[in-house]
């Protein structure tokens, strides 16, 4: 689940209102600056709600770094599939040619076999000849 801004927005949003509704709604101009220590139970209250808007902008900050983490988590097994499957691409592809040059040099010697002429002994060695080079390389 990759945890886009806007995804995570609305429940941050929701808990922020929530709290902002409250603060306007409890606190007045009396309440500020606020008083460290708190004394009353007002500056508590206050202090508790100031701590729950940190919270809940530290839960946003978390959320949104730990779905970037799973999508990037994601993205490289993808990546690494990818790799994967080019490699045994590469590899059966490899094998196939090897198999063309093997049934190549297969007919060539029953050909040579069946009719034992010079130029029938001259592909036989080139082809054999070119499957040494193929493998040199």
């Amino acid at each position: 689940m990759k945890a886009n801004l806007l995804s995570l927005v609305p429940s941050t949003l929701l808990t922020v209102l929530v709290a902002a509704t409250a603060a306007l709604r409890f606190y007045d101009a009396t309440d500020f600056p606020p008083k460290l220590p708190p004394i009353s139970l007002r500056d508590w209250s206050f202090w508790l709600f100031t701590a729950t808007l940190v919270v809940a902008l530290v839960d946003f900050g978390l959320r949104w770094w730990i779905g970037n983490l799973e999508a990037a988590e994601k993205e490289r097994a993808r990546a690494t599939e990818v790799e994967r499957i080019e490699r045994e691409t590469e590899r059966v592809k490899r094998e196939t040619e090897r198999v063309k040059r093997q049934d190549r040099q297969n007919l060539a010697l029953y050909a040579y076999i069946a009719n034992p002429t010079e130029i029938n002994r001259q592909r036989l060695e080139a082809i054999c000849h070119e499957i040494e080079q193929t493998d040199l390389d």
